[in-house]
């Protein structure tokens, strides 16, 4: 059994050092974490990160908050100097009044956080509103929303709306995926296209992220995989449930990734929003100066660093945690001979930043 796997692996291995990998994703861990999953808490949907990380939109609510004439609103926290968030702050009556939002199913926002799109559904249906924010050092300055017309009052509209990072293009779903395109950020929005192939139709009312060269989308299992993340490279058309930020646990409400693709922000909807970091990227925040290598030989990983290694994660090809170590020095070994043959990643730390890399264990 164990030559069938070596085999096997040996076979494998050119194709993992050369083909384009599938994303990998560390376990989850909270950002904002607010309860224990009761059912009296009706949680939250649809995270939002800004461009440059320190602004996180969500929807979030609670059966005994009526602040706003509902029980879910639109807010934001702002990353603190301490590496925290701040407490949620409502985004303030012209956002979250009962009139204009119902019961907000998504929201989106332009790159300068001037502009939000949000649907709502109500008994005439889906609607979509934009505003436009009059001072961007106030959270709550919005102008009086307006229906927005150039998304029509389609049947199947699940509300769900996702503005490219350049503000541009503004996707939303309807059974399959649209967009809308402009030219210029103070442009007029054209008519509505099909988008063509990046949406997985039979999903397409979950809520969805694309990254910022637009080739990679993820979105949750709307109505039906509730508990599951998908993936889909838009280029290699390549589709997949991506563990470990699936949950068995909880309801999926809304995955957002950042600028650099390098996290993405999940809405677990009774227990808050959580972060994952990808593992499989070439990280530049070590400086060159700063390097670090890398070896793997008879179950012995060495880790070699300019300066002190402060800690060493590491997660199999799945994304899932197997060891982790505190250090403080230049140099380490570790014995991984209790581990099954396989890939894994190694996250390391130093100099308060860290570098992933690839082990391929094969005996």
């Amino acid at each position: 059994m164990k030559k069938t796997l070596t085999a096997f692996l040996l076979f494998l291995l050119p194709l993992l050092l050369s083909a384009q990998e599938l994303p990998l994703w560390s376990e989850p861990e909270p950002v904002m974490y607010w309860n224990d999953g009761s059912l009296e808490h009706l949680g939250g949907d649809y995270p939002f990160i800004s461009a440059d990380g320190q602004h996180l939109f969500v929807i979030w609510g609670n059966r005994g908050d009526t602040t706003y004439g509902h029980c879910s609103d639109i807010f934001v926290l702002h990353k603190l100097l301490d590496g925290n968030w701040s407490s949620p702050i409502n985004l303030g009556r012209n956002i979250n009044a009962t009139l204009h939002e119902g019961a907000t199913n998504g929201f989106t926002l332009s790159p300068d956080l001037t502009e939000i799109y949000w649907s709502f559904y109500s008994h005439w249906g889906w609607k979509c509103f934009r505003a436009f924010r009059e001072d961007t050092s106030c959270d709550t300055c919005w102008t009086e929303p307006e229906i927005f017309q150039p998304i029509p009052d389609l049947a199947h509209f699940a509300g769900n709306m996702f503005m490219s990072r350049n503000g541009l293009r503004l996707y939303f779903n309807e059974l399959s995926g649209y967009y809308l395109e402009r030219e210029c950020i103070d442009c007029e929005w054209d008519s509505v296209k099909l988008e063509g192939g990046c949406f997985p139709t039979a999903l397409s009312n979950g809520a969805f992220t694309l990254s910022s060269s637009e080739d990679e989308f993820y979105m949750d299992g709307g109505s039906m995989l509730h508990g599951d993340i998908w993936y889909k490279n838009c280029v290699l058309d390549t589709f997949f449930v991506m563990y470990p930020l699936s949950s068995e646990a909880d309801e999926l409400c809304g995955c957002c990734l950042s600028e650099d693709g390098h996290d993405i922000y999940i809405m677990r909807r009774r227990y808050g929003v959580f972060i994952s970091h990808r593992l499989n990227v070439i990280s530049d925040g070590i400086p060159e100066k700063d390097d670090i290598s890398v070896s793997f030989t008879n179950n012995i990983l060495r880790v070699n660093g300019n300066k002190n290694i402060t800690k060493l994660t590491l997660y199999n090809i799945l994304g899932r945690y197997q060891l982790s170590y505190k250090i403080s020095s230049r140099y380490v070994e570790i014995n991984l001979s209790n581990l099954p043959d396989g890939v894994y990643f190694a996250e390391i730390y130093s100099n308060n930043k860290s570098k992933v890399k690839k082990i391929i264990k094969i005996n």
